[in-house]
């Protein structure tokens, strides 16, 4: 990630999709407005839903497949078979129609959704067996930066270390949710939780972010954006 791009798309409408976790989730945003955005919900359902999805979005938008001027990409950490199908779908579209491609980490997705006022962030999502994919992030001018890589640990690490910060920390994601007594055990008051249910990357903010990183100058070559695992898949594993 991070070839040279050039042209000015801010004008542009830009297509967002997510697959990292069981919400297949796809949006339109053109200068900075949502034109449209729809979301489906279920397990192993990306292979046979994105594709419509997708043409759907792009024809409620009113842009169609011709207006898009970009593709941006949630290229995970997430579900192994969701994020590939995610990638794989959008590289296609984005050499089909020769616009600029880029891949957004899904957890900055998620910690961008709706930023808590809190010293820090940590989106995380389940990454199964006890184990949460998750990202740490400071706030810095109203702004979650992160403060390191993607990382995947052990639910009860991650909680150790969050309450060795001695900070709030605002706790996003499915995990946060499946998560949230151990999490209010280790941190007590400072563990801030989002209302309502559990929050997860939104097409619309996979687009924006993609936009951000397009002006700033950054895409990348269809023919070698890679998915972000983390960890061997299950068919990795059980070839030893």
């Amino acid at each position: 990630m991070g070839e040279k791009g050039g042209g000015d798309i801010r004008e542009g409408a830009i297509l967002g999709l997510d697959t990292s976790t069981a919400v297949c989730t796809v949006a339109v945003v053109a200068a900075d407005r949502v034109l449209a955005q729809e979301r489906l919900e279920g397990q192993k359902i990306h292979g046979s839903v994105l594709l419509p999805l997708t043409i759907r979005v792009l024809e409620c938008s009113g842009v169609g497949r011709e207006g898009l001027a970009a593709v941006a990409v949630g290229v995970g950490p997430g579900s192994f078979t969701g994020v590939r199908i995610g990638v794989a779908t959008a590289k296609a579209l984005a050499w089909a129609r020769g616009i600029p491609l880029v891949g957004v980490p899904s957890l900055d997705a998620l910690a961008w959704e709706l930023p808590p006022p809190a010293p820090l962030i940590c989106a995380m999502l389940d990454a199964r067996r006890e184990n949460v994919y998750y990202r740490v992030y400071h706030r810095a001018a109203g702004e979650p930066r992160a403060t390191g890589e993607p990382g995947i640990g052990a639910v009860r690490d991650l909680a150790a270390w969050l309450a060795r910060q001695e900070q709030e920390v605002a706790l996003l994601g499915d995990a946060a949710v499946r998560h949230r007594l151990l999490l209010q055990d280790a941190l007590g008051r400072r563990a801030l939780f989002r209302p309502g249910p559990a929050g997860l990357p939104q097409g619309a903010k996979v687009a924006r972010l993609g936009l951000r990183r397009l002006e700033e100058g950054m895409q990348d070559d269809p023919m070698a954006l890679l998915p972000v695992y983390l960890k061997p898949s299950q068919a990795e594993l059980a070839q030893g």
